[in-house]
């Protein structure tokens, strides 16, 4: 076991900047989720309506931050199904950005663009090949 950690080659910096967007991404997804269902508590505090697909919404909320938390823990860890479960967490990021984009606000421009940048570094080159040095097809 020793000897796999020593020869085990470093962690590329693109890996160690997705981490780090990884993280961002699934603190501000479970702030998110949390202050609406803040939000949701507060307005049956005050006998206010609260419209039924809010509830979804927060539950996809926490699952994707508790999904990214996971991805940004083990990634650095060449696990190999960290990128498939990133990469789909992006596209549903992607997607709710478009509604949003369409329906709210041009803000959510930022997210669409950092979750494409999320996908296209996981797939670079040189975190695919950091991957299948780590974790040779032999061995998934």
């Amino acid at each position: 076991m020793t000897e796999q950690i020593a020869s085990r080659p470093p962690t590329p910096r693109p890996v160690r900047v997705v981490q780090v967007v990884l993280w961002v991404q699934a603190v501000l997804n479970l702030l998110a989720s949390g202050l609406a269902a803040y939000e949701v508590k507060e307005r049956f505090d005050h006998n206010q309506d609260v419209l039924p697909v809010v509830y979804p919404i927060i539950g996809v909320g926490l699952l994707a931050g508790l999904a990214l938390l996971a991805c940004a823990i083990w990634l650095p860890l060449g696990k190999s199904w960290v990128r498939p479960l990133a990469v789909f967490i992006e596209i549903l990021v992607i997607l709710v950005g478009l509604a949003n984009l369409v329906l709210v606000s041009p803000i959510s421009l930022a997210g669409i663009f950092l979750a494409i940048a999320v996908w296209a570094t996981l797939f670079s080159p040189q975190v695919t090949d950091w991957l299948e040095t780590i974790n040779p097809p032999w061995q998934r």
